[in-house]
């Protein structure tokens, strides 16, 4: 055992520590992100976890939200998997949220680059770069805590995949073997399959470029030994998660993701008339519309954001200062200095094609250039590999900008269709272009003493520098005649200043300022990047007259992270620090949620004073309407589209709305009562038949849903013989108890009725008995709930319990047993093999 090679990394893991404490202090004091998605999940989840935590009980089904839909991804609990209660220790637990997620992305990062062959003062390059590019410190700030896990970890499974085909020692593979099963089974754990799909597409790419290399090599055997492994390893580390992959499975068919049951957009199936201006053309396929898929997609000259940070204006919101020209035009202009100084801070700087971006995704000028010399510079076939996968993933970020690719992968390619914003893919560019130079610096030490090295490495690194330094120095220089500055939304804000100002030509000359401030943001930022590369170079210079030289690399470490900390701290900063005492009161309910709060019946809540479909912070306190998801039900969302979102209340009411928040003319918020909601169930006096789903939901537009319901024919066995009659007072139907996951209702009626409730209709899980004899639950209102029940006096009953949660507990905790006993295993047999051959030699 060296010793002094565990000190030396045990060092760099506590610098790792100390580098994301210093970028984030706050974290030392207490104090946390009030993040926009991690408000929106806390909003969602607590009434589950406020229940999980009173009864014990694990509740399965979020009613607080979207009129109820399956708590998979909002609040669920999988004891049972050991490595989901590793991750949440190792990731939660342990405190300096979110710092740590910047230490655990640089030393995954650091762990695949040394298995890969990097000096430790190399894969601290490549661990820096990746851990601060911009897009994952951009996603830190937002709230997007499972794919920055997801980021994080990925690195450590690339590096224990290829590390495991590279070796030819049995110790060593198995070795790589436990770090694949322990570092897979960790990045699971995030639960955010589009990251782990698009590192699976990177791994894919890998395996072919391998397999080519064994053919040619007639090596084969072992590749396909190799394979059959790691597969093995993938599926147990897979396994300790199949409550999470049975559930995700299940509900996938029934959300946005899934086929859709219309034969064309909600609108269209409304208004056929209008079908082809409403661009509402068929998709029957599994998956998400490509227009919505592809709605975030990079431009191909955006791109360059990637060596030059806010080449395109950084972030939509990013503003301007009392130093710009926009601020001295409106100024100039007669506006108070206090309202221009305001106004400029809230202006759209971003001038590219995304309807919208929270800033650049800037990998840093000076890792450019020393991932360029490395691919100019190495010999190694990987590097091919390297590149594809670069590639690879800037084509799939360009989407509708690179249509005819990104459409046959979205049409073709297995689960492609599954995701949405692709510009995604950016923030692994550094995983293949890291490992690219720790395989490099692994060939460079062994190359270096080969006659002709230093000039063909002084060659390749003049045509690094010359193309990156090149294009930067002519963009700081001549972008002005390259690029007009215009955004796409310049021509609403157009519209905006001639309205506030009355004249078109002050509106001009603002817009006029605002484009100039936009090329002198770029122009100053290209300047930028050309110092980086130029210093980079130097240091590169210097390397290849010194090969040996470490300090070199660590001067690299250090001109990386200044770069990229410079550009970090736009976006993530002391100012997005709060107390925990504020959030605290964040939740604090509001007068209007106090008054909502004194009603203890059921109903749910309609908050207009937020977007109520993309906000969930009414779902804190109240059973809502509304919510925010990014896998809601398909019959749900075809209900926004076509009804909800058109203040179509007769739908509302059906969904046992009782309380609208809304805003007064004078800005105060105010509960309103509606009374036509119609309670948690009730009798239908009759009902009609839909061939079809668009003739259903066509139907609701003059349904009547105190009175009559609509179903499809297929249930036209399940009510036989019930014949339609009025309702009289004396029967009812209420609601006597309700949970989560668990509704009971009381019945009285002089005839065999049928019933409908206020609740989602779900295929998968949900049970109704009537007196505790199983009942068939039939959908009725495209989206409700209905049970035919006999006259009388019953006790009725639903329970949500997907046969989904409760087989895959059972595999996870076989499954962790074995993962568990793997990994010892692996580690053990790995330990004796290597005493073995010590003692051999």
């Amino acid at each position: 055992m060296n010793l002094k090679r565990i000190g030396i990394h045990a060092g760099v893991a506590l610098l790792f520590l100390l580098i994301a404490i210093a970028y984030m202090p706050e974290v030392l004091q207490g104090k946390i992100l009030l993040q926009h998605d991690i408000l929106q999940g806390e909003a969602a989840s607590h009434q589950n976890e406020v229940f999980h935590r009173q009864t014990g009980e694990q509740p399965l089904w979020a009613d607080n939200m979207f009129s109820g839909m399956p708590g998979y991804f909002v609040y669920m609990q999988t004891p049972a998997s050991i490595p989901t209660t590793l991750g949440r220790v190792l990731f939660f637990d342990m405190g300096l949220n979110p710092a740590n997620f910047l230490f655990w992305a640089m030393l995954c990062m650091y762990l695949a680059a040394c298995l890969l062959g990097a000096s430790p003062a190399v894969a601290v390059v490549c661990a820096l770069a990746y851990a601060f590019g911009s897009y994952n410190i951009i996603s830190i700030e937002a709230g997007h805590i499972s794919k920055v896990i997801a980021i994080a970890t990925l690195p450590a499974v690339v590096g224990s995949v290829i590390y495991a085909y590279r070796q030819q020692s049995r110790a060593y593979r198995l070795l790589a073997l436990s770090l694949l099963l322990f570092f897979t089974a960790i990045h699971l754990y995030s639960n955010h399959i589009q990251i782990s799909y698009y590192g699976a597409l990177i791994l894919l790419l890998y395996f072919f470029f391998e397999l080519y290399l064994q053919l040619r090599a007639k090596a084969w055997k072992p590749f396909v030994f190799t394979s059959l492994l790691l597969v093995a390893t993938a599926g147990l580390a897979l396994s300790t998660y199949s409550t999470r992959l049975l559930t995700t499975y299940e509900y996938s068919r029934y959300s946005i993701r899934g086929k859709p049951e219309l034969s064309t957009t909600p609108l269209a199936v409304l208004e056929p008339e209008k079908k082809d201006s409403l661009q509402a053309a068929a998709s029957q396929s599994d998956g998400l519309d490509m227009d919505y898929a592809f709605q975030w997609s990079y431009g191909k000259a955006e791109s360059l954001t990637l060596l030059i940070p806010h080449f395109m204006g950084g972030g939509s919101m990013s503003g301007l200062d009392q130093q710009s020209g926009t601020y001295k035009a409106l100024v100039q202009l007669g506006v108070p200095p206090a309202t221009a100084a305001g106004f400029v801070r809230q202006l759209p700087l971003y001038w590219g094609e995304q309807p919208f971006t929270a800033g650049p995704a800037y990998l840093g000028a000076a890792f450019a250039l020393i991932f360029l010399f490395a691919f100019l510079s190495s010999r190694h076939p990987l590097r091919w590999w390297a590149m594809a996968s670069v590639l690879l993933l800037l084509m799939i970020a360009w989407g509708k900008n690179w249509l005819w690719f990104n459409e046959l992968m979205f049409r073709y390619f297995p689960l492609f269709n599954k995701f949405r914003a692709v510009t995604m893919t950016l923030t692994l560019l550094p995983l293949p272009m890291g490992l690219m130079i720790a395989l490099w610096w692994k060939e460079w030490r062994e190359q270096q003493n080969q006659a002709g090295w230093q000039d063909h490495n002084r060659r390749m690194l003049i045509y690094a520098a010359g193309s990156l330094g090149g294009l930067t120095l002519l963009l700081a220089i001549a972008g002005g005649l390259l690029f007009n500055f215009s955004a796409p939304q310049d021509t609403q804000l157009m519209g905006y200043l001639t309205q506030a100002f009355g004249n078109e030509r002050q509106a001009w000359a603002i817009m006029e300022a605002l484009r100039q401030d936009r090329q002198a943001m770029m122009q100053a930022d290209a300047w930028r990047s050309f110092f980086f590369i130029a210093v980079a170079a130097g240091l590169l210079w210097w390397l290849i007259r010194q090969p040996r030289q470490q300090a070199v690399w660590w001067g690299l470490a250090l001109l990386c992270l200044i770069d990229l900390w410079a550009v970090d701290k736009k976006y993530l900063n002391k100012e997005d620090f709060r107390s925990k005492y504020e959030k605290e009161r964040f939740w604090q309910p509001t007068e209007a949620d106090k008054q909502i709060l004194q009603d203890s019946s059921y109903f749910r809540v309609l908050n207009l004073t937020v977007s109520p479909f993309n906000d969930a912070t009414t779902s804190y306190w109240h059973n809502s309407v509304g919510g925010y998801h990014g896998a809601k039900l398909r019959i749900y969302q075809d209900l926004i589209e076509g009804y909800l979102s058109r203040q179509q209340w007769h739908i509302y009411d059906m969904l046992n709305t009782k309380y609208v928040i809304v805003k007064t003319p004078e800005g105060q918020t105010q509960v309103q009562r509606n009374d036509g909601a119609l309670g948690a169930a009730w009798w239908v006096e009759r009902w009609r038949w839909a061939s079809n789903a668009d003739e259903e939901f066509r139907a609701l537009k003059e349904l009547q849903p105190a009175v009559e319901a609509v179903l499809r024919k297929e249930y036209q066995t399940a009510l036989e013989g019930l014949q339609p009659a009025p309702v009289d007072s004396s029967e009812y139907i209420r609601i006597v108890h309700q949970e989560p996951h668990r509704y009971v209702y009381e019945t009285q009626s002089k005839r065999e009725r049928l019933a409908v409730f206020s609740e989602i209709y779900y295929p998968e899980g949900w049970k109704a008995t009537i007196d505790g004899k199983e009942a068939p639950i039939l959908r009725a209102n495209y989206v409700l709930r209905a049970l035919r029940i006999p006259a009388g006096k019953h006790e009725v009953r639903f329970e949500f319990r997907p046969a989904s949660y409760e087989k895959g507990q059972k595999i996870d905790l076989v499954a962790s047993i074995v993962w568990l006993l793997a990994i010892a295993g692996s580690i053990f047999f790995a330990v004796r093999l290597l005493r073995t051959t010590s003692h051999k030699e």
